[in-house]
């Protein structure tokens, strides 16, 4: 399965123009965002939905903390799915999701604690006998080369670090912290942070064994 991971589009519509562009002619069989599609902007981020399904079989998604916590309770359709708390399965393997981060300074829109992580993340993991597993999660996992601050601190998700050396998913696909684009691994646990849609980053990856990533720019 060919997927094409974005994250943080934070609105920039000429990015979105471009990374539609780019599903239009690659066209992969799953299209993920891993959050923050608009800040505090449902419409904008419907408007980003609708835009990336054009030339999408599949777009699955997940909110990020500058996302306004209703876009996870938006109706999905057969084209986009907002995998926020649950699984489903899709073209042989399973995609799980969580959207939110940890509370901030920042007091974003859609902040989640380390307990309500742990809590969602468990609801997501069905009975499945997909070859694949895929965690979409906005948030990275915490002590990674994914998740570090201005290159100095790590600020990712602990709940979903305990969820990925549980479950062990093939794959997990973030974005969150832009300066922390970059590949890593827990276990047999494949890890991308894309980078921010808003400069252009994302990444193409191939669903094997084992998964390739590339990280890309447009």
């Amino acid at each position: 399965m060919r997927i094409l991971g974005f994250a943080d589009f934070h609105g920039r519509m000429d990015s979105v123009k471009q990374a539609s562009r780019l599903v239009s002619v690659r066209r992969p069989e799953v299209v993920v965002i891993a959050g923050d599609l608009a800040n505090r902007d449902v419409q904008k981020a419907e408007s980003i939905l609708e835009e990336l399904s054009k030339f999408a079989s599949k777009v699955l998604f997940v909110p990020g903390n500058m996302d306004e916590q209703a876009l996870a309770n938006r109706k999905d359709n057969g084209r986009v799915v907002c995998l926020h708390g649950k699984g489903i399965a899709h073209d042989g393997a399973w995609f799980m999701g969580l959207g939110g981060a940890a509370a901030s300074p920042f007091r974003a829109p859609f902040e989640l604690d380390e307990a309500e992580a742990d809590r969602i993340l468990a609801g997501t993991v069905g009975a499945s006998s997909s070859q694949f597993s895929v965690l979409v999660s906005h948030c990275p996992p915490k002590d990674t080369k994914v998740d570090l601050a201005a290159g100095r601190w790590h600020v990712g998700s602990e709940a979903v670090r305990r969820f990925i050396e549980k479950n062990r998913p093939t794959l997990v696909v973030c974005g969150h912290i832009h300066e922390a684009q970059g590949i890593d691994a827990i276990g047999k646990t494949s890890i991308v942070n894309v980078g921010p849609a808003a400069h252009g980053q994302y990444a193409s990856i191939s669903l094997l064994k084992p998964v390739k990533i590339e990280l890309e720019r447009f």
